[in-house]
């Protein structure tokens, strides 16, 4: 299996066409589909104004298309009579349906394998459970909460081939800088916000649960952890409580009604199939070596060389 590949939907700009912009979506970094398309009809080269990493690229440059559908040159063309930070702003709200809990929930229970990247796309008040095992034959408990602050805040998971990879916050680890601080080779384009680095571990479970619907019903949506991840929250707008900027791992305020029957129906699951202890980093134990490099959770972001054996 190759596994579940992210890639990114942009808005191009072209000093040639002042006004205008181009919305399109590639598995490529943003900057590098903007060079195949500078040919001998455009005097200067397109820019990128705004992109975004997605699980469905294809589904959002879609959905976005149909937003900006009164803005639309013409219907065989990705060009829009908008300026690059409306189209931006459309992005963003869209990507709330293509990479939101609807769009995964059909699928009671998702294993993550070493080769998956996945974005889900958030809503302010959702919550996440971190399901795990204390031992081989103990079963599953609670062992973390989190709590989206602000819609359209991001998650992102991948999966690798070794727990000493990744980064967390609540293993005490020392290294915590983002593990993709940018989106493209130049380290020009930031990444958005980094609110939550955390890992799962072979045979964790990540419960996904959504507000209630008017039926006071919460969807929900299980991630298994087959092999090890790298979980990390971002955020466009940050929250505060209390004058303390809010991450992920806060949660404030009750679950809201339903959330509970939720979690329920995820801890009746059959157990997992896999287990693995969580490691424990403490300055009388082993150094582990320094976290993976960007173009390990982006490949993206390697060159064209290094693509081909990202994953030997």
């Amino acid at each position: 299996m190759d596994g579940q590949e992210v890639g990114f939907v942009y808005v191009l700009v072209n000093a040639a066409m002042p006004g205008m912009v181009k919305i399109g979506q590639t598995s490529l970094l943003s900057e590098d589909r903007a060079r195949k398309l500078f040919g001998t009809g455009l005097p200067v080269p397109f820019e990128v104004a705004f992109r975004v990493l997605t699980a469905r690229p294809v589904e959002l440059e879609r959905a976005a298309h149909a937003a900006l559908a009164p803005c639309r040159v013409a219907s065989n063309r990705e060009f829009f009579n908008i300026g690059a930070e409306e189209a931006a702003e459309a992005i963003v709200k869209v990507q709330q349906g293509v990479d939101g809990i609807a769009a995964w929930a059909p699928h009671p229970l998702r294993r993550l394998r070493s080769r998956d990247r996945l974005v889900l796309s958030l809503r302010a008040g959702q919550i996440f459970v971190v399901l795990a095992r204390q031992g081989i034959w103990s079963p599953m408990e609670v062992l973390d909460l989190w709590q989206a602050h602000s819609d359209g805040d991001i998650l992102e998971i991948s999966g690798h081939d070794a727990s000493y990879r990744s980064v967390s916050l609540s293993d005490g680890d020392v290294d915590l800088s983002d593990p993709v601080p940018y989106l493209n080779r130049e380290s020009s384009a930031r990444n958005v916000e980094p609110i939550l680095l955390e890992r799962l571990v072979s045979g964790e479970r990540l419960v996904w649960i959504d507000l209630p619907d008017a039926a006071g019903v919460c969807a929900s949506q299980v991630f298994e952890a087959t092999d090890d991840c790298q979980v990390v929250g971002r955020t466009r707008n940050p929250q505060s409580h209390e004058g303390r900027a809010l991450l992920l791992n806060d949660v404030i305020g009750e679950p809201a009604p339903g959330m509970g029957d939720a979690l329920r129906k995820a801890l009746a699951l059959p157990e997992p199939r896999t287990w693995s202890e969580r490691p424990e980093r403490s300055s009388s134990q082993v150094v582990y070596p320094r976290a993976a490099p960007p173009h390990y959770w982006l490949p993206q972001l390697a060159s064209r060389d290094r693509r081909r054996g990202h994953h030997a």
